[in-house]
């Protein structure tokens, strides 16, 4: 398993990071994602909710697996194109 771990210190509080973040329109910042948005018949932010995504080359879905609002949130790729594993993330905010 290959585990990676970011860290970035940003100049606003955890809320307003976690908000920007979870709300996945605002994924088109990345320099290759082009679309993504909630996936049609999803609920809004929280467990169960599933984003979709579309960048140059690639499409996933990610399944929020939790959702602890504004700490921290976990995810998982149920689908992809190229097809790849990936065993769940988690974002965790603090001050």
């Amino acid at each position: 398993m290959v585990q990676v771990h970011v860290e970035r210190t940003i100049a606003a509080s955890p809320e307003r990071v976690f908000d920007w973040l979870a709300d996945p329109a605002n994924l088109t910042a990345a320099p290759l994602l082009l679309k993504a948005g909630w996936a049609k018949g999803s609920s809004d932010p929280g467990v169960g909710a599933v984003r979709e995504v579309a960048g140059v080359g690639m499409r996933f879905r990610e399944e929020i697996t939790a959702y602890d609002a504004p700490r921290s949130y976990s995810y998982l790729v149920v689908h992809s194109f190229p097809a790849s594993e990936h065993e769940g993330g988690t974002l965790t905010f603090t001050p």
